[in-house]
């Protein structure tokens, strides 16, 4: 036999042969306090350096990554978004980063920093924007969107979106990565407060999704059950054909009431069905509230987030709607009162954060991946000073830390939605040095959601420390843990990235370094075509704290890549820059190419914040639009509102703080990008991503 007759075998990525890296532990065990430490300093193309290891020639594309711009003292997710484009070409690996600053940022920036609606007799504070569990909201002007969890993309169009569970999601340019527009007004969304604030504060997904098909984003506007509102769950949908939201109220056929959820964290869809997980995230509106009145109640937030404090459900359940439900009409466009539709409610084991299906569900049956981590409650931070398991207390520099650490060992969970007669089969998979703490997910597609054709997802786990979890946490769920002697205290588990075939349920993965943390693991693809779609590469930020075992030009906060086929090998390169620092991050996602920002379809900020139907909202919450004799006895009222919350001013800062950074169609004035920078190497105007590719 001739030698070039012999098999070579699939193609392999060029970074196959590349042996794994020895990484040395950080100074310290346990969460390293980077994690608390965004860079203040915007990044325009920070060029990073290879620390140790070879950059793969075929490591290719652009990582979008979303993430709240952490600090301490402030809760995690209630911090000011940022989005970080990670450049993979030819010249190396370079990072550029931006704030999300939406309009109500600059609202809240006006208020609390510029001054505005200062006036004699009226305490400033009722104006000003105060941090809670939940976001950053003002008493008299309602809730700042804070855009900080997830990018989606839309092939048809190219448009590039930011979400966040708390707020509209925000188009942002792909080049400057500075917010472009909303997706639908305000009024467009139902408030999950009846209040009558300028910024109202709207409950949506984080996850909102994108039929690969049709081009249709779909995305939700809900509220749960509190002693001030009755819970509604909207299923929304908006068309680059048709720019306007349209709702859809969910009804559970078995109660004939609203869906009632604690989070509507996540959307999925099939070619047919939208799904929908009701995930452990449970808001807790009576929190915001008490941080409202704060100034003149000083409850401290710990005592208050304990008296409200409650178990998330100890189930998941997910909700399946049919596409051919969602009927366009005029009623459909009304958020107060939209068509119902009946939602089908399937329970799959312990509670969770995630989901993934297959968007063939032509059988009548949907392929969904969870996963289960029943006791990673997310609405707890840690507050300085708080008791934690190992005795120890919480340092100042954690406050306002997410306690994402679970008391529960959690598991993936491989299902089989049997939609004709409601039904489940489920098959169940855990490893100790993987499903503690499971976090955030990745995939070769490029829709949130999507496990279509493929095997494999890739993830990330926190593992266990105790640094990060409270005794009041513990006492919380100890009815589901059991005993705290049974929990890995002393030793920990390490922070982890690992493949999972949802086929076999084997594991693949690494265990980073003792003191090291990892997030936003992302799938890339190689660039070589006779590649495997599978067998690419995962990056991951990994963070540690400064030492003198770190390589020269690490600031401890760094990229890993992984081979997506031997994630045990460990990482086979390591990037780094001495100012490199991007703190906690959230989920990421991956394009082969920059698209052009399209600028169509964009919401008018002056016509989303006009002054007079601001004022309108006020005057008619206050009594505006009652009977005659009920408007004459709620005149004082509302003379009273007119003077605090003094409209001119309101105007004039509208106009001299606001509208400016959204007056130029496309992009923001805030943008610093150049003109010449952000034209190059932009393809042309019918380039849609391919996924085959």
């Amino acid at each position: 036999m001739q030698d070039d007759d012999v098999d070579q075998g699939p193609a392999r990525p060029d970074g196959w042969s590349a042996p794994g890296l020895t990484v040395a532990p950080g100074p310290h065990p346990g969460t390293p306090k980077s994690i608390m430490d965004s860079s203040p300093i915007e990044y325009r193309g920070l060029k990073l350096k290879v620390l140790a290891g070879q950059l793969p020639a075929d490591l290719r594309g652009h990582i979008f990554v979303s993430g709240p711009r952490v600090h301490t003292g402030t809760p995690v997710l209630s911090s000011n978004g940022i989005t970080y484009r990670i450049d993979l070409d030819e010249a190396g690996v370079s990072i550029t980063s931006a704030a999300t600053r939406t309009a109500s940022w600059y609202v809240h920036r006006a208020v609390n920093q510029l001054k505005y609606l200062k006036r004699p007799l009226v305490d400033h504070r009722v104006h000003q924007f105060r941090t809670d569990g939940l976001g950053q909201m003002s008493l008299t002007l309602g809730a700042q969107e804070l855009p900080n969890t997830a990018p989606v993309f839309i092939p048809v169009s190219g448009r590039m979106i930011v979400t966040t569970d708390a707020g509209r999601p925000w188009q942002i340019d792909p080049y400057s990565l500075r917010p472009i527009t909303p997706i639908g007004y305000r009024s467009e969304y139902k408030p999950a407060l009846p209040a009558p604030w300028m910024l109202p504060l709207l409950q949506t997904t984080a996850h909102a999704t994108v039929d690969a098909h049709s081009g249709d984003l779909y995305c939700s506007n809900h509220s749960p059950k509190t002693l001030l509102t009755r819970p509604f769950t909207h299923l929304c949908r908006w068309r680059e054909r048709d720019p306007r939201v349209r709702h859809w109220r969910l009804i559970d056929p078995k109660t004939q009431g609203d869906v009632a959820m604690q989070t509507l964290h996540q959307l999925a869809i099939t070619r047919e069905h939208v799904v929908m997980l009701d995930s452990d995230f449970p808001v807790n509106l009576i929190e915001a509230i008490a941080a409202l009145f704060h100034p003149w109640v000083p409850l401290p937030p710990l005592l208050v987030e304990r008296l409200v404090a409650r178990q998330t459900s100890a189930v998941a359940t997910v909700w399946v709607v049919k596409k051919s439900d969602l009927v366009d009409s005029e009623a459909s466009l009304n958020p107060e009162d939209p068509p119902r539709i009946y939602a089908q409610r399937f329970t799959l084991g312990p509670g969770g954060l995630h989901i993934a299906v297959d968007e063939d569900d032509s059988e009548g049956k949907i392929k969904l991946v969870m996963t289960h981590t029943p006791s990673e409650d997310l609405t707890h931070v840690l507050r300085e000073g708080e008791r934690l398991v190992n005795g120890d207390r919480v340092p100042a520099w954690a406050d306002g830390m997410l306690t994402p650490v679970p008391i529960i060992r959690g598991m993936m969970g491989v299902h089989e939605l049997e939609l004709g007669n409601n039904a489940v089969r489920s098959r169940f998979y855990a490893d100790d040095r993987f499903t503690w703490g499971i976090a955030v997910y990745t995939h070769p597609g490029f829709r949130q959601g999507e496990i279509t054709r493929t095997k494999n997802i890739w993830l990330n786990a926190g593992g266990f420390t105790a640094d990060q979890l409270p005794v009041s946490f513990y006492n919380l769920y100890k009815d589901r843990a059991g005993p705290l002697e049974s929990l890995p205290i002393e030793q920990g588990i390490p922070a982890s990235v690992f493949r999972f075939n949802t086929e076999t349920g084997a594991f693949d993965g690494h265990n980073v370094p003792a003191g090291w943390y990892c997030f936003a693991p992302t799938y890339v693809r190689s660039a070589r075509p006779e590649v495997d779609r599978e067998d690419g590469y995962v990056v991951v930020m990994n963070l540690s704290d400064p030492s003198t075992q770190l390589p020269e030009g690490s600031s401890g906060d760094e990229l890993w890549v992984y081979l997506a086929q031997d994630m045990a090998r460990g990482p086979i390169c390591r990037l780094g820059h001495p100012e490199l620092k991007f703190g906690m991050t959230l989920h990421s996602m991956w394009t082969p190419r920059l698209p052009p920002a399209p600028l169509n379809n964009q919401v008018n900020i002056k016509e989303d914040l006009n002054i007079n139907t601001i004022k309108e909202q006020y005057n008619r919450f206050f009594g505006g639009e009652c009977t005659p004799l009920w408007r004459l006895l709620t005149a004082p009222l509302r003379a009273v509102v007119n003077y605090a919350m003094d409209f001119e001013d309101l105007e004039t800062m509208l106009i001299e703080q606001v509208y400016p950074y959204f007056d130029t169609p496309g992009l923001s004035r805030a943008s610093t990008i150049s003109a010449e920078e952000s034209t190059a190497g932009i393809p042309g105007p019918g380039w849609v991503p391919s996924p085959t590719r």
